[in-house]
Parts: C-alpha cells; sequence; structure tokens
C-alpha cells in the first residue's frame, strides 16, 4: 500500500479520513488501520476500492500504483 500516495489522493479531493470512512460505512480507525498497515489482518476489500477508484476517478494503473504497492 502507497500510505503517503492514498493521503495525497483524499486530501486532492478535500476528504478527511472521517469523510471517507463515512461514505465507506467504517469507522475511521478501521479506515486509519487499512491504508496505514498497522495492522496485517486488517485490508482493503474489493468492494471498498472500487469504490474508492470512482469517488476519485481514478484510473486502473493509479489503483496498482496505490493499493499493489
Amino acid at each position: 500500500m502507497n500510505t503517503s500516495e492514498f493521503r495525497a489522493i483524499m486530501m486532492k479531493h478535500g476528504d478527511k479520513v472521517e469523510d471517507l470512512a463515512k461514505f465507506l460505512d467504517v469507522h475511521p480507525k478501521t479506515l486509519y488501520y487499512k491504508y496505514s498497515g498497522c495492522d496485517n489482518r486488517c485490508h482493503f476489500t474489493l468492494k471498498e476500492v472500487k469504490m474508492i477508484m470512482e469517488r476519485y476517478g481514478l484510473t486502473p494503473e493509479e489503483v496498482v500504483h496505490i493499493f499493489l504497492n
């Protein structure tokens, strides 16, 4: 997970952790765990990645760069 790129995309779109967490219907702490890698058991689901992709207008290449690095 490219955490810095993920945070940059969120900020570019004016989102805070709380905003995206509400959109994904997860607790803000859960979202933090998912993107920070603090807990290896906590990952984004494919549904969440698709929702993020659509919310931020990400290309498939950007998704790979952010989520699979």
